[in-house]
């Protein structure tokens, strides 16, 4: 499933506790697009669960995406499976080296999530 696209602030696009499986919203691919004009790192990413009104996290471990390139994280999103969702990302921008900016977070639009769902 690719998902949403959107274009953040700060030139970054996102494409696209135990859980009962069969509300698992499998095989979701998150496409991070940088267009933020140097590397970035993403530090966090969450997806929303309206009906339990909290953010859930999922680990992406260290994702780097250098500018004008894409990396896509495949993951099965738990108890959203066709229900309203949202992501969030915390990302720094390289600015030089090994220093990075403040921590920048932007936030999609609400969609809903389906499985083998085509965006």
């Amino acid at each position: 499933m690719k998902y949403v696209l959107m274009t953040l602030l700060g030139g970054l696009m996102m494409f696209g506790g135990q859980a009962l499986a069969n509300d698992n919203c499998k095989d979701v691919s998150i496409h991070f697009n940088n267009q933020a004009g140097s590397k970035i790192k993403v530090t966090s990413f969450k997806y929303y669960d309206y009906d339990k009104a909290k953010w859930r996290s999922e680990s992406l471990g260290t994702l780097l995406v250098n500018s004008g390139q894409t990396r896509i994280a495949k993951r099965n999103l738990q108890q959203v499976k066709n229900d309203r969702t949202k992501f969030k990302v915390t990302y720094k921008k390289q600015i030089g080296g090994m220093q990075w900016a403040s921590a920048r977070t932007e936030t999609t639009s609400a969609f809903t999530c389906r499985t083998n769902m085509n965006k």
